[in-house]
């Protein structure tokens, strides 16, 4: 059974919401997988071809370095989801429930504060790329700007990610427990 007036409309945000970092954490993680699996046969194949044929290939270690960038900010919201993230609450666990309960929604509030914040400083990163031409030192020499676009789509992603837990966070305590679809 649906909820009714305000719990409806609650409950479809918290939905859309759910959706929309569902498919789009879906989508970056599986790009990270893509790129790690063609990024360990670039470097084996590197490794193999440099210690038989002494053909060194210079772009494999500069772009590995950039894969890396993308691998670590494309799975943040997919990490976040899955509740994946290192979590050290062996004292957190000792307060009552609804103590937890406030602290996770402060915590996840300060924690949207700070990935808003580096969004934001990293779309300034990304267009000073743009705007002054950036290339890499490498002898490649290839424009960064692209490289730099890795970390705000993955931050806004997670920023996404992490203003949904903390819709959830706040509706739960709200309602002095969750929201889950099953209770509903």
């Amino acid at each position: 059974m649906k909820p009714e007036g305000h719990e409806g409309l609650i409950y479809k945000i918290d939905r859309i919401l759910d959706r929309i970092v569902h498919v789009v954490a879906t989508a970056l993680a599986s790009v990270s997988m893509v790129v790690l699996v063609a990024f360990t046969l670039l470097i084996s194949v590197y490794i193999i071809g440099r210690a038989t044929v002494n053909i060194p290939w210079l772009f494999v270690e500069e772009f590995t370095g950039y894969a890396l960038v993308l691998l670590t900010f494309f799975v943040l919201a997919y990490t976040l989801r899955r509740e994946g993230h290192i979590t050290i609450d062996f004292v957190v666990r000792l307060f009552p429930k609804r103590a937890q309960s406030i602290l996770k929604v402060v915590t996840d509030c300060l924690a949207l504060i700070l990935v808003v914040y580096l969004t934001w400083r990293g779309t300034e990163w990304f267009w000073y790329g743009v705007v002054d031409g950036v290339r890499s030192g490498h002898p490649s020499g290839v424009l960064m700007w692209p490289y730099y676009l890795f970390v705000p789509i993955g931050m806004a992603v997670f920023s996404l990610a992490l203003l949904h837990r903390l819709y959830h966070g706040v509706i739960g305590l709200v309602r002095g427990g969750s929201i889950n679809a099953e209770e509903q």
